[in-house]
């Protein structure tokens, strides 16, 4: 049987009946942060060496009733390669342990010629921007619980949703804005909306500059990286 990556496909096309050969190569897997380590065979990104992109071992913090995993930025990381997985697999496998620096063995991903198992799976930007970042932020912002904090605007909803409610978005965005006080129900599609177009011109002269500029700044690196 024909190996599409290494002898391709032929076809003929119906309109000038000349044959061609196309080969086929798997080079990006998209999925969740749950659905990623099993496919990579890794340990799930709260565990130790949990990191799917490095090989930082990660720490434990408190948050809200229980911890969570953190994995700190440092000048000095050491990030995984395509390579070193599959060294890390074949000695975890050898040494008949359950994972070695997080690797619990072999992947079927693997077996696809050229695909990098590390590079070639990205990140959820579903999870980790809009239902994540976006919207905590959008929580610490406008939480009572941060009424003493310098970037608490919780008092300022009534503007914010009067400058919310009087946009009007393209027919490609399928939501129409809801008030600051639903954002627990904001669908994600909802939190991309806020970041790319309605937060900067709701947030301005509201959130303190220092904050406003930090924003700004994530804000233009997606909306041009979207766009």
């Amino acid at each position: 049987m024909p190996k599409p990556a290494h002898d391709g496909f032929t076809f003929v096309s119906p309109d000038t009946g000349s044959t061609s050969c196309c080969t086929a190569t798997v080079v990006l897997g998209v999925c969740d942060a749950v659905a990623r380590p099993l496919l990579q065979n890794f340990k799930q990104f709260n565990g130790h060496y949990g990191c799917s992109f490095c090989l930082d071992a990660g720490q434990l913090v408190e948050k809200g009733n229980g911890r969570v995993r953190v994995y700190q930025l440092s000048e000095n990381m050491t990030m995984r390669t395509n390579d070193s997985v599959t060294e890390l697999a074949d000695e975890a496998v050898a040494k008949k342990q359950q994972t070695c620096l997080g690797v619990k063995g072999p992947s079927l991903l693997h077996l696809l010629p050229q695909f990098d198992i590390v590079r070639g799976m990205v990140p959820d930007y579903m999870h980790c921007i809009c239902l994540g970042v976006v919207r905590q932020m959008a929580v610490l912002w406008f939480d009572g619980k941060n009424h003493d904090e310098h970037f608490y605007i919780g008092k300022a909803v009534g503007t914010v949703d009067i400058r919310l409610f009087s946009i009007k978005p393209p027919c490609n965005i399928s939501r129409t804005p809801r008030s600051i006080t639903q954002l627990k129900f904001w669908k994600a599609h909802e939190w991309l909306a806020w970041l790319l177009y309605y937060s900067l011109p709701v947030l301005k002269d509201i959130l303190p500059s220092r904050f406003y500029n930090h924003w700004a700044l994530m804000v233009d690196y997606f909306y041009f990286t979207w766009t």
